[in-house]
């Protein structure tokens, strides 16, 4: 009988999540258990101690290179997928290299014969994967917000301030705070434009500013208390070293030098922002003519562009082919939500199992402790035994505390709920853009697209998540079996 051979990969987020107990070591006993139990022989162990939202995991690429050049081994061994990847470049790097992949804890086989619903389940983990680790963000940018309205600029403090570690505040820099008072008070007294303000400073103080730099310097509200966070602007509690008339008197010279451009006004242009020219990469606008008719073009930014006028009813219609590759059958829509909640009643089923279990492993290691501690008081054993029983035990326990911790507050429900309204809409985001008015095509597709270049002929999209995922799948005619929608000449593709 041939023996098969297997890698295992292992992995933690970070150096102090592995030294904090979510153990890379826990992880691999389990793995290897999985291994002997299925006749696997192990001939390479890659630890993953990184984030995985990073582009680049140096580790993770040595375990793609490794079964690339050793074709007899074809078995990858893995916790769940989550320590698999979470970034969308991952599922693909595996998937070519036409292995077996095993997930333990999911008890899943996935390889190029799986059947189409087990590649479905594996889709729709690894989009909720992806989602954890978006989660994670929200929570961070939610305390960085909540910083904010405790007036704590969340970010690197601007020119002039300093983080003060200590006591987990900003504080004034005081040799660069100097720098930026004389730039204010120079300026201020209209002698200067900012090119001649920015020789005067480096003869003065031999500090080396940027023009773009120190045109910030002079315009950021920052320094009168005020600073912008995710769109609201927020009163901050540093401490201030310009007056908040100097700053006043310096913008009023500022506009003077500096007369606003030309704006748009109140002209209304349903799509304007939503799409790029494909042909040079400028910003397209549009104009109204005759207060009926409206015409979109290239804003010519890198000069002279080919890019032909259109129409807004040229952009409705390319548009509206775009979306109909959204569209989900009411079929389909429903045995995914019943694979959605599968998945979701099985995950929310083993962490239960798991934090039984879990539960029931700290009590017996607590219960051992006692029983050792008992002997080593009776005489019955002797320290040096106890004290080994002891560590061991210890060890045990952070362990197991560490999966129970780890377990905690999983927000799967929230994500399932998530999912379960992108389905809704795109049962019928097709005839909801057919029947809406201009804004309201606008309005809906500012909640599926990411990005948008048209050539003239034909659209290229991106989607947002989780629509990519839902665009890939309907561009592979999983489920459409249908003509493309955009019956167009020869030109660049429709991609999603």
């Amino acid at each position: 009988m041939t023996i098969r051979t297997a890698i295992l990969l292992v992995r933690v987020s970070s150096r102090e999540q592995d030294e904090e107990g979510y153990s890379l070591s826990a992880q691999e006993r389990s793995l290897r258990e999985y291994a002997d139990k299925h006749g696997f022989k192990i001939i390479r162990v890659f630890s993953l101690i990184e984030s995985a939202s990073k582009a680049a995991r140096k580790q993770f690429q040595e375990a793609v290179a490794f079964l690339k050049h050793n074709k007899s081994c074809q078995i990858l061994i893995v916790e769940k997928t989550d320590r698999l990847y979470r970034n969308p470049k991952d599922p693909v790097t595996i998937q070519d290299l036409d292995i077996e992949t095993h997930f333990v804890k999911e008890g899943v086989i996935l390889s190029k014969h799986s059947k189409s619903h087990d590649v479905l389940m594996h889709d729709i983990r690894v989009a909720l994967a992806r989602n954890y680790s978006k989660n994670l963000s929200e929570e961070v940018i939610k305390g960085m917000t909540e910083k904010a309205e405790q007036g704590i600029y969340p970010g690197n403090p601007p020119f002039g301030y300093i983080h003060d570690k200590i006591h987990r505040t900003i504080a004034i820099h005081s040799v660069k705070s100097n720098y930026a008072k004389r730039a204010y008070e120079l300026f201020a007294t209209g002698q200067y434009s900012v090119p001649t303000l920015r020789k005067l400073l480096v003869q003065e103080t031999g500090i080396k500013v940027s023009k773009s730099n120190l045109h910030r310097i002079l315009t950021n509200t920052f320094y009168i208390g005020k600073f912008p966070w995710r769109g609201k602007i927020y009163d901050g509690k540093h401490p201030l070293f310009i007056e908040h008339s100097l700053f006043l008197r310096v913008q009023a010279i500022l506009k003077g030098n500096n007369p606003p451009r030309a704006t748009y006004g109140e002209v209304d242009i349903p799509f304007r922002g939503l799409v790029e020219c494909g042909i040079c990469g400028c910003d397209i606008t549009g104009s109204r003519k005759k207060e009926i008719y409206v015409y979109y073009h290239c804003t010519h930014g890198r000069g002279p562009c080919l890019l032909p006028r259109f129409t807004d009813q040229k952009v409705a219609s390319l548009f509206g082919a775009a979306v109909s590759h959204l569209h989900i059958p009411r079929d389909v829509a429903h045995t995914i939500k019943v694979s959605v909640q599968a998945v979701h009643d099985e995950i929310l089923g083993k962490a239960q199992q798991e934090r039984t279990a879990a539960t029931e492993d700290l009590a017996e290691i607590q219960k051992r402790q006692l029983v050792a501690y008992n002997e080593k008081s009776a005489g019955t054993i002797p320290m040096e035994l106890w004290k080994a029983i002891q560590d061991d035990l210890i060890r045990q326990e952070i362990e197991v505390r560490a999966r129970l911790e780890e377990m905690a507050d999983p927000k799967i429900s929230d994500r399932m709920l998530e999912l379960t309204r992108t389905l809704e809409l795109c049962q019928t985001i097709d005839s909801q853009y057919l029947c809406g008015n201009m804004h309201e095509k606008a309005d809906l597709l500012k909640k599926v697209l990411s990005n948008s270049k048209i050539d003239g002929v034909s659209l290229c999209v991106s989607w947002r998540k989780p629509f990519d995922f839902i665009g890939k799948w309907a561009k592979n005619e999983i489920w459409s079996g249908r003509e493309d929608s955009n019956l167009r000449p020869p030109g660049p593709e429709l991609q999603g």
